[in-house]
């Protein structure tokens, strides 16, 4: 399996829960612009990271990866 790639569901989760962009950004302690750049797809979302973020939004983490393309 590759690295996880982000479901669009990620977005509607995030916005569910009135979380954005800089939201992410201070709960991973990453600077905003490399949350920009993982949205974009232009970095790879790590498990970790997004093992943490489901779990500040209160889901599992299947719904925010697209495991279909991530065995591609």
């Amino acid at each position: 399996m590759g690295n996880p790639v982000p479901h669009p569901a990620l977005r509607a989760e995030m916005a569910r829960a009135g979380m954005d962009q800089k939201a992410v950004a201070e709960l991973l302690g990453y600077h905003p612009s490399a949350i920009t750049k993982r949205m974009r797809g232009d970095i790879e979302w790590r498990i970790g990271e997004l093992q943490i973020i489901a779990a500040r939004l209160g889901v599992p983490i299947s719904v925010l990866v697209d495991e279909t393309a991530a065995a591609s």
